[in-house]
């Protein structure tokens, strides 16, 4: 309120108790009244401009504040207070230390909530990234350089030599298997010599110096040219079908070792001793051009009314007009070389009961088993047409022997 009295245009002497008056009127700031020499603590109704607070009695609350939110994304949060959700957000250059859940491959994470230093990621087929597990879907890495071999559990292991593969050879020797995997050098012996990848005999005479075949084992021969090229003749002493031991070869026993050849046209039977005898054609049968037949005729004297062929001992056969003239066809149910035992006829075993047949044309000798096996020509011999000659020329390994030619005369 103003003062009541002025003094500006005075002319006259001022009164104190005009002064008093002036002293004692309040000044209202805000809507509060001063007086002068009071103190107050509490103004209302002000408004400030530019004004700078240097401190304050207590907190000022944050409504009291002009802006007393703030907007993070489409999250308004009041000053002070606490949120946990914002959306819309877009961080740049962020460090995010920890997740309280996983952050999704479709959100822009990899599915896991850490991740292991080091680590390599899979996809899971279902949007989400876990940690891949060495050996199972992919290969750890190496180390060394050893060569490799599968552990079997999708990683790798050092592979053996001699035992996962043959090591490298060294040197130029000849080689053999080791029986370990690998290899060894074959030592050239006396005689011999290898040299720039050729094995050669190096002697100029063997210590053969005459060649004779002895008579033993049922093998004989006579040889030409015994102490120089000489050419060998191999017979038999033995007679008839032979058989071998694994030793030696001798006369197969008929009946024992074989069937033998039949003859005549007769219907046969085993006799017992390992061959066959023949069959007495008896009363009203008849067997002609190799068919069997009744003749009493159907309702005849016989006392036959139906005939069969039963399948037993090797044999079987077929019966027409089995009521009436019966015409039999006998047959075996075996395949091969035939032998008996007195009652039935079974396949006789190659080796067995009888040496197998040969095929082409090496040089044989009995191998164990009942039958023969090929002789391998071995270095310094070749066997072409039934020959067999010592190659080489005056550095055969056979001495003075030159060429041995072998002619098999067997009865």
């Amino acid at each position: 309120m103003p003062v009541p009295n002025t003094f500006g245009n005075a002319t006259a002497t001022i009164a104190l108790s005009d002064l008093d008056n002036n002293f004692a009127t309040p000044i209202t700031i805000g809507n509060t009244a001063v007086q002068l020499g009071n103190t107050v603590s509490t103004l209302n109704n002000m408004s400030f401009a530019n004004v700078t607070i240097s401190s304050v009695a207590s907190t000022f609350p944050n409504n009291y504040l002009a802006n007393s939110a703030v907007t993070i994304g489409n999250t308004s949060v009041s000053l002070g207070g606490t949120i946990t959700t914002i959306g819309n957000l877009t961080l740049t250059n962020a460090n995010i230390t920890s997740l309280s859940s996983t952050l999704t491959v479709p959100q822009g994470g990899t599915g896991l909530v850490t991740i292991s230093s080091g680590a390599l990621l899979k996809g899971n087929g279902t949007g989400s990234i876990a940690t891949a597990t060495s050996g199972v879907d992919y290969a750890p890495a190496t180390s060394g350089t050893s060569i490799l071999k599968g552990d079997g559990s999708g990683g790798f292991s050092n592979a053996s030599a001699g035992t996962d593969y043959a090591p490298a050879t060294s040197g130029t020797s000849i080689l053999y298997g080791n029986g370990s995997g690998g290899f060894a050098n074959v030592t050239i012996g006396t005689g011999v010599s290898f040299a720039g990848g050729t094995l050669s005999a190096t002697g100029s005479g063997g210590t053969v110096t005459s060649v004779a075949v002895a008579s033993a084992n049922g093998l004989a021969g006579s040889v030409a040219n015994a102490t120089t090229n000489a050419t060998i003749t191999l017979s038999t002493t033995v007679t008839g079908l032979l058989k071998g031991n694994g030793t030696a070869i001798s006369a197969a026993s008929s009946g024992t070792d074989y069937a033998p050849a039949t003859s005549g046209s007769s219907i046969l039977y085993a006799d017992g001793a390992g061959g066959f005898a023949n069959v007495t054609i008896g009363t009203n049968l008849t067997f002609v051009g190799g068919t069997l037949s009744a003749t009493g005729g159907g309702g005849g004297s016989g006392t036959v009314s139906n005939v069969s062929i039963i399948t037993a001992n090797g044999f079987a056969g077929t019966v027409a007009n089995s009521t009436t003239n019966a015409a039999i066809t006998l047959s075996t149910s075996v395949t091969g070389v035939l032998k008996g035992n007195g009652t039935a006829i079974s396949a006789a075993s190659a080796g067995t009961d009888y040496a197998p047949a040969t095929s082409g044309t090496s040089i044989l000798y009995g191998n164990g088993s009942g039958g023969f096996a090929n002789v391998t020509v071995g270095t310094g011999l070749s066997f072409t047409g039934g020959t067999l000659t010592a190659t080489g020329g005056s550095s055969t390994s056979i001495g003075l022997v030159r060429a041995i030619s072998i002619n098999c005369i067997l009865p």
